[in-house]
């Protein structure tokens, strides 16, 4: 199996529990790994009939984020998941999805959902 790797894809969105986070939008980081079949392709060296298109999901990701608001990233990080694997023929996806949190007193950090979907 081969993999297909999409690092730093970032994403304004409106993202959060608290009142003013669902007033505004933040940047979210997402990292994925895709398992796929990708070997006739790089055998060709040729792009047409590419079946995954590193353009095509990032532009499938960036349409889910913004296609509502969301509480948790968690729930978003599995919405976007199931997303991919339904109109891509992955084998696996590994998704980390990254996001900025202030706290007042204590500065910023980020907080990060990884999870990993697809046939066993």
């Amino acid at each position: 199996m081969d993999r297909l790797l999409i690092n730093g894809l970032r994403v304004d969105a409106v993202i959060g529990v608290l009142d003013w986070e669902q007033r505004i939008t933040q940047p979210l980081r997402f990292d994925l790994e895709m398992e796929l079949a990708a070997e006739a392709m790089a055998r060709t060296d040729e792009a047409a009939g590419l079946s995954v298109d590193y353009a095509r999901v990032a532009q499938c990701i960036a349409e889910r984020v913004r296609s509502r608001s969301w509480g948790l990233i968690e729930t978003l990080a599995e919405a976007v998941a199931e997303e991919l694997l339904g109109r891509f023929p992955l084998h696996r996806l590994r998704l980390t999805l990254t996001k900025a949190v202030h706290v007042d007193g204590a500065g910023g950090f980020e907080a990060a959902v990884s999870i990993e979907r697809g046939a066993d």
